[in-house]
C-alpha cells in the first residue's frame, strides 16, 4: 500500500475540477466538513461628527463683549452667546438645558 505524501495529494488535487477543488478549500478552511453559514457583518453605526468650532468668530466676539462680561463665564457658538454666569458649572448646563427645551 502506498502512503500518502503532501505531494501526491496536491497532485491529485490539482486534477480536480474546478468546482471540486472550491469545495474542497471550503471544507479545509471550515475544519469539520460541513458547510457553515456565514453571517453578514452588523452595520456599522458612526457617531454624528462634532462641528468645528468657529474660533475666529468666538475670537471677535470676545473682543467686542469682553468688557460686559467680567468675572463672568461666557459660553460661545462661535460669535454667539449661548450661556454666561458667575459660576463655571453653570454656564456649562445652561447651554445643554436651552438645546433640551429647543427640541
Amino acid at each position: 500500500m502506498q502512503t500518502a505524501t503532501v505531494e501526491s495529494i496536491l497532485q491529485q488535487v490539482a486534477t480536480l475540477p474546478p468546482g471540486e477543488q472550491a469545495r474542497l478549500r471550503t471544507l479545509l478552511l471550515n475544519g469539520n466538513g460541513a458547510q457553515k453559514a456565514v453571517r453578514p457583518a452588523p452595520p456599522i453605526k458612526l457617531a454624528t461628527p462634532i462641528p468645528e468650532p468657529d474660533l475666529p468668530a468666538a475670537m471677535q466676539w470676545l473682543a467686542d463683549n469682553s468688557e460686559q462680561y467680567v468675572g463672568q463665564w461666557v459660553a460661545l457658538d462661535g460669535g454667539r452667546l449661548i450661556a454666561h454666569s458667575a459660576s463655571h458649572d453653570e454656564a456649562r448646563r445652561l447651554p445643554k438645558r436651552t438645546a433640551r427645551t429647543c427640541r
